[in-house]
This record gives C-alpha cells, structure tokens and sequence, in this order.
C-alpha cells in the first residue's frame, strides 16, 4: 500500500516510523511513504515558522526525510520522493487551485493513482477538511492515533513571537485584498458555444431582390408623338443621359450590396464564434486600494478584441441620388435611414497588446473595501468551430499601497455543441 502523509503529520506527530500503517489502514500489504514535493515545500516552511519549537522539529524532520530515502528501512516500510510536477490539466479537469498546498498534494495523489492503479493509496492527514475533500475524489484517508501527537509547550520565546506577530496581522490587516474573478464562478468559466451554419442563399436573394425592388431602374419617358401637348413636355424632362448615369450608379450600388451581405453574413458567423467575457475586480481587504494595475496574459489561438473593435459591423452601402429637377424625384419613393448613436464611452478602457501572444492593461484608479469594480467586457474570436479552444489567463495586480502583486489564475472551459 502506498501512504502520501501531509506536512501536518510529519510536524505535529511523532515520526512516521512509530506509526503502524498495517493496523491503521486494515491492510497487510508492505508500506510505502510517498512524499510529493509539496509536502517537501511546507515542511521547508516551517523552518521559519516564529515558534521555535515548530521550526525545529521542521529541521529535525527534513533530516529524516534525507535519511529515509538514502538508507531505506525495508522492515517497516520505504520512503519514496516524488519530486515530478503535476500537469495542469489534473487542477483544471477537478477544479483544484494550483495556488493552494492541499489542492497541490491532492492534484498529486491523483496523478499518481492514475500511474499506478494497481496500489492501494491513502491520504493521510489529521485535518478533515483534506480527507473530505480527498474523499470526493474516491481516495482513500486514514487518520492518525491521537496518542502520536507531540504535545508542545510554548516557551518565552514563542509567547513573545506570537505578541509581535498580532502586532504585524495588525498591520497586515491595513492592507487591501485583491482578486481578479469571473461573476459567477470564482476561478472557471464554463460556457456552451454552439457550431453555426452556413452559407444561406435563400436569404442572399431575398434581400437582394428586396433591395432592387426599392431602388429600380428608371426608363427615360419618350415624347408621344401623338400627344397635342408634347412641343411643351421637354421642359419638364431631364436629358436621358442623366437616367442612364443613375442606372450605371445603380448598378454598382447593386455590387456593393452584395459585397455587403457577404460581409454581414461573415460578421454574423463570427459572432456566433465569439465568447464575452466578464471579470471583476474585487477587494476583500480592510482599506481601500489605490493606483491600480491589472496585468492580463491572454495565450494565442483566437483573436483578442475589446469593446470598441468588437462593436464594428459592416457599413451599408448608400444608394445613388436618382435624378431630380429642383432636388426632388416624383419618380422613386423617398427613404429615410436613421444613423444609430453609439451608447458606448470609452475612457479608461484596457489596453491590448498582440505579440504571439495577448498582454492586458487595466489600471483602475481606486477601489474601496468590500467594493467590486466591473473590468471592460472582452471578446475572444475564434477563426472556426474546430479552432475552439479551453485555456488559461494569468494574471498579476499591483496597487500603489501593496507590498507585494498578487498572482493568479482565471481558466476559461468550452462546451463545444455540434
């Protein structure tokens, strides 16, 4: 069987070698201690823990561990260091954050389960909410005996740590808190995007013959020879080359229009292939943060636009002035278009940089505690349903009254639906 302890039993327990991993787990198979790096990196933690009776014991125990894995014991058990990095895709596909310490042993022990799934594997860790969650996953916990546990007493020097260490929370506690998150869902965003159709030809002629039906050719009125009145007729008609220049211009007109149904059939497939996001900027400190600064990492595979570029939308063609005497036509019925305004103002709005990949900046002039500021709405595009992708956008954010940029990780999941 195959145990992976916490940081929390290597610390606070006495060493793992007292502990009877056979009666513990009800299985009499031969014991192996994996130690994923993680843990490695929490014990090295406590090496600087204010407790000085806890930053021993850390050292104490990193020198066993050097021990154990160069002078294996193979009477009670082998101690085994997995030191490999668990892919991305174990935190993405469970939703475990790569930034947490129990999410990072638990991504491993998966990882390691799936290459080797032939073992008998355990959690075990005297917190329960590990063990819960480790549980969800369908890995088995165990739980150390109480008697095992160090009982610790704080000397003069941990008291005097732990007044200085309220002394700097407080301190701490003046700071803003900073995180960058989907409405919705704090760190994913799952999204449906359906594969769109295609070319329609029916719809093609409808407005074509829509738009030629309210915009025909004219016929110059030939004089009936006929008529007693017809000496008097040429001061009311316009030279016949005028109609047939207004028929040419038509006709162009007539091209540029089907140039624009292309277009707006293009831009509407595009849309139908474009994702909105929404983020928001929240702050979950006891002050407000000011001279903010959002850095954005966008990686390649689709086009990044932001509300203006995504707002453009092919331009109608104008038709040509038929002709007129004293700027009127009785000849043609008279349309009026409307020009829409734009709602849209842009003023402190993100900035996108293409290299071979994206880089953002959103610089936001204060947010209160407790506030949430809402980031301009971006547009990714993708050139085709296949080239739909899943990926991840890295973020920092600094503040004029931040010692430290806070990093992190938003991750995008699509739903593809033929």
């Amino acid at each position: 069987m195959t145990i992976f302890p916490d940081s929390n039993i290597f610390i606070h327990f006495q060493s793992i070698e007292y502990i009877n991993w056979k009666k513990l787990s009800k299985l009499s198979e031969p014991v192996k201690i994996v130690i994923p790096l993680v843990v490695i990196q929490e014990i090295d933690k406590h090496k600087y823990n204010s407790k000085n009776n806890i930053s021993r014991r850390a050292a104490e125990v990193s020198n066993k561990i050097e021990e154990w894995t160069s002078q294996q014991n193979q009477k009670k058990f082998s101690v085994q260091l997995e030191l490999f990095k668990t892919p991305s895709a174990y935190f993405i596909k469970n939703r475990l954050d790569e930034t947490f310490p129990d999410d990072q042993l638990l991504a491993a022990i998966l990882y390691y389960k799936d290459r080797n799934s032939n073992e008998s594997i355990f959690l075990c860790s005297n917190d329960t909410g590990p063990r819960l969650k480790a549980q969800i996953f369908e890995v088995n916990t165990l739980k150390p005996e109480l008697e095992l546990q160090i009982k610790v007493e704080a000397d003069a020097i941990d008291k005097e740590n732990r007044e200085l260490k309220i002394q700097v929370q407080k301190l701490k506690n003046l700071y803003p808190k900073l995180e960058l998150r989907f409405p919705d869902e704090k760190g994913f965003y799952n999204y449906k995007i359906k594969k769109p159709g295609g070319w329609n030809q029916s719809w093609f002629d409808d407005e074509m013959s829509s738009v030629k039906v309210n915009y025909p050719y004219i016929t110059f009125p030939e004089p009936n020879p006929n008529n007693p009145f017809a000496h008097l007729m040429p001061i009311r008609i316009l030279p016949k080359v005028d109609y047939e220049k207004y028929n040419s211009e038509l006709d162009e007109f007539y091209k540029k229009y089907e140039t624009y149904l292309q277009n707006l059939h293009e831009d509407i497939q595009r849309r139908k292939l474009t994702l909105e996001l929404t983020m928001q900027l929240i702050n979950e400190g006891t002050c407000p943060a000011h001279d903010i600064k959002i850095h954005m990492h966008f990686p390649d595979g689709f086009e990044l636009k932001d509300e203006e570029s995504n707002s453009k939308i092919p331009t109608m063609p104008i038709p040509p002035n038929e002709p007129s005497i004293g700027g009127y036509s009785p000849l043609l019925p008279q349309f009026r278009f409307d020009i829409p305004k734009n709602p849209i103002h842009f003023g402190n709005r993100i900035k996108i940089r293409k290299t071979n990949s994206y880089a953002l900046t959103k610089p936001v002039d204060k947010l209160n505690h407790g506030y949430v500021h809402d980031i301009d709405k971006l547009f990714v595009v993708y050139d085709s349903f296949d080239a739909v992708i899943n990926f991840t956008i890295k973020y920092s954010i600094t503040a004029g009254n931040l010692p430290e940029s806070k990093k992190g990780k938003l991750h995008v999941i699509a739903e593809k639906q033929e």
